[in-house]
């Protein structure tokens, strides 16, 4: 990311162009497509579209810097895409920011680590998985198909194309990929809050409904009976193994799957909580207090034992970028904070 301030010689001029005046060996088209992706602030807000500015304007520009120095191949340009020589030299705590699971033409999967904000956002100027993407595979068109949040672990689908990103969104808000996870949770989610159904895996699942309110805050509220505001969730769970509580406590805990039917923020978080099944190490929607009592490999639990672990991609999916993927999963395993015991109770 870098930024400018505009100077009088850019007063009144487009914002492309102002763009192309402060970093002259920036493409236009890479700053075309820096706007459609929602990737320049004016004054702190995010624009997508060309307009004038004023002198003294803050611009910041959320490009790899090899783009800004007009070092990068851009996409299309008939060169072959590869990751940078430093891509696996970067480590967080021990882990490598991603890897990549699959990647063809139009499709990248990879495996982000816990820490790692997927784009952007208040607070984190840059230095998040699509600025890492995007900066080692020489392309600034890359950008997310959905997000996890930032200490979530697991499987992000980014496309390389806005082609193929419609795609992919397309066949996401069909419901024609199916996003799973796997949690340590408190206590043992109650079956018979749901109902079990026979999910197109052949697993059976309880499924949960609720309703989400997402006020003006980071925090979202989860209501058994909808509200004005609220949307409609439905989360699919199923026990994959109990352990016997803490010693200062004596509850049990969990290791569950989820199965989302609905993606809404925060939704398998506050979800579970509600229904007195906090992640561990979840301090927005757990108890601090509850997580002190258990010690992940480094020290303290400090994050949400969370993992994206599956990606399942129906027979139903259409399209050239997702016609390899037809059929196929994706998956891997959690690589949770926390030792889990050797022994479960089932």
């Amino acid at each position: 990311m870098k930024s400018f301030v505009v100077e009088e010689r850019m007063d009144g001029r487009k914002l492309v162009r102002a763009i192309s005046m402060a970093f002259e060996k920036v493409p236009v088209a890479a700053v075309q497509r820096a706007l459609r992706q929602r990737d320049v602030r004016v004054n702190g807000a995010r624009v997508s579209a060309d307009r004038e500015v004023s002198a003294g304007d803050r611009i910041d520009v959320y490009l790899a810097d090899a783009i800004l120095e007009g070092k990068a191949v851009l996409a299309g340009s008939g060169k072959e895409s590869s990751p940078s020589p430093d891509a696996t030299a970067r480590t967080m705590k021990g882990r490598p920011p991603y890897r990549v699971v699959y990647r063809d033409a139009r499709l990248l999967l990879v495996e982000k680590s816990p820490g790692l904000a997927v784009h952007p956002g208040e607070g984190i100027p840059g230095g998040t998985l699509v600025d890492l993407v995007r900066q080692d595979f020489h392309n600034p068109q890359i950008s997310l198909c959905h997000r996890l949040d930032l200490n979530t672990g697991g499987l992000v689908l980014l496309a390389c194309d806005a082609g193929s990103l419609a795609e992919a969104l397309e066949a996401m808000e069909s419901r024609l990929v199916v996003k799973r996870y796997r949690a340590l949770v408190k206590g043992t989610v109650d079956p018979s809050l749901g109902q079990t159904v026979v999910c197109d895996d052949g697993v059976k699942r309880v499924e949960l409904h609720a309703f989400l309110e997402k006020p003006s805050g980071r925090g979202v509220f989860i209501h058994d009976e909808p509200g004005d505001d609220d949307r409609d969730i439905v989360t699919r769970v199923r026990t994959l193994r109990r352990f016997h509580g803490t010693e200062a406590e004596g509850g049990d805990w969990s290791e569950v799957e989820v199965e989302l039917v609905t993606g809404r923020t925060h939704q398998i978080r506050a979800h579970l909580a509600h229904l007195g099944n906090p992640l561990l190490g979840d301090g927005k929607y757990g108890r601090n207090s509850y997580n002190k009592l258990f010690r992940a490999k480094s020290g303290k639990l400090v994050r949400q034992q969370l993992w994206a672990v599956s990606l399942t991609f129906s027979d139903e999916v259409r399209g050239p970028s997702l016609a390899p993927l037809r059929g196929k999963a994706f998956t891997i395993e959690p690589d949770y904070d926390l030792v889990l015991p050797a022994a479960p109770q089932e």
